[in-house]
């Protein structure tokens, strides 16, 4: 059987000062060391302030886009509003249409519309529950009563309150 020998590094214990040679490798190791961690948004600064002094424009758009996108699937305290506001600070540069960035503000601007229009439905049908309950002279539900109740379960009430009027009235 072969010998295989791994060499494995533990970033988490090495001083900060080891991390020297290749700026990349150092932003890469930094990066490793400190995405858990509560002060992340203070090392972020100080990586971006390494990266303007090592790489142009353009690099620096595609290597924000990838630590962005690293940061915030690792890291769930610091949120995309977050990390943009870090972005903004080392940069005034936008999200380049079609990038990481761009397609991940995207995805939440529909996830959040999607959840809005869903919302502004089910407080359609609650508004319709309490407008038949009144014509009925029932008992109005409460917002607490239908707040958990999906979109077919307050529709399947409305068609039941509406086949209640139907019967009063033949």
């Amino acid at each position: 059987m072969p010998a295989l020998e791994l060499a494995i590094l533990d970033v988490s214990r090495m001083d900060d000062k080891a991390m020297v040679g290749d700026p990349f490798l150092q932003i890469a190791l930094t990066l490793l060391k400190y995405v858990r961690v509560a002060e992340l948004d203070a090392v972020l600064r100080s990586l971006f302030q390494m990266l303007s002094q090592i790489v142009g424009l353009q690099q620096v758009k595609d290597l924000l886009d990838t630590i962005r996108v690293y940061v915030m699937s690792v890291n769930p305290d610091l949120g995309e509003e977050k990390m943009n506001e870090l972005v903004s600070e080392f940069r005034p540069v936008q999200p380049e249409p079609g990038s990481v960035a761009d397609q991940l503000m995207k995805k939440g601007e529909a996830r959040g519309e999607a959840r809005g229009v869903a919302s502004g439905i089910a407080q359609e049908k609650a508004n319709t529950i309490r407008t038949l309950q009144t014509i009925l002279g029932v008992p109005q539900s409460a917002d607490e009563q239908l707040a958990g109740k999906s979109a077919e379960e307050l529709q399947a009430a409305i068609e039941s309150l509406q086949q209640q009027i139907a019967r009063r009235l033949h």
